[in-house]
């Protein structure tokens, strides 16, 4: 983790998107540590079993609050509000490969049709765990399919 915070800093980072962070809880020692002595503040949600997680990374001089939203069985995200005048929704996304993906379709279109609800505009990142690569896989189509049907647009 320090090695990323490193990272970050030593780049001028302001924000950074993570998925698999193996984060758990905030009484975590590491988790703890990394929020105490660094310039970023960390946004994610506490995971109670090794493997997987998201996190937001952002500037402790931005103005970042953290939105609670409705948890799904087949993704973790967290989502995080920038700014004070000018707002954007930043979203961060792990989808759980051992889940149906189309229980993840029918919970993601949940998802962004509630973002959608909102004036807000939202940036996604994340791993969906879909092979962009292979155009004939059906996965990468109807997740494409999805996201186009809410005039969301994908950059790889």
């Amino acid at each position: 983790m320090f090695d990323v915070l490193s990272f970050l800093e030593d780049n001028k980072i302001d924000i950074f998107f993570a998925t698999e962070t193996w984060l758990q809880d905030d009484t975590n020692l590491q988790t703890g540590l990394t929020s105490e002595c660094s310039p970023y503040n960390i946004y994610h949600i506490p995971r109670k079993s090794r493997g997987g997680g998201v996190a937001i990374f952002a500037q402790t001089s931005l103005r970042c609050k953290q939105i609670n939203c409705k948890r799904f069985e087949s993704f973790e995200h967290t989502i995080v509000i920038i700014g004070s005048k000018n707002k954007t929704k930043l979203l961060c996304v792990y989808r759980k490969d051992c889940i149906s993906f189309n229980v993840f379709l029918d919970e993601f279109a949940d998802l962004i049709s509630q973002l959608l609800t909102s004036p807000i505009p939202f940036l996604m990142c994340g791993d969906f765990n879909i092979r962009w690569n292979l155009h004939t896989d059906s996965k990468r189509s109807q997740f494409q399919d999805l996201i186009n049907e809410y005039g969301i647009i994908s950059s790889t």
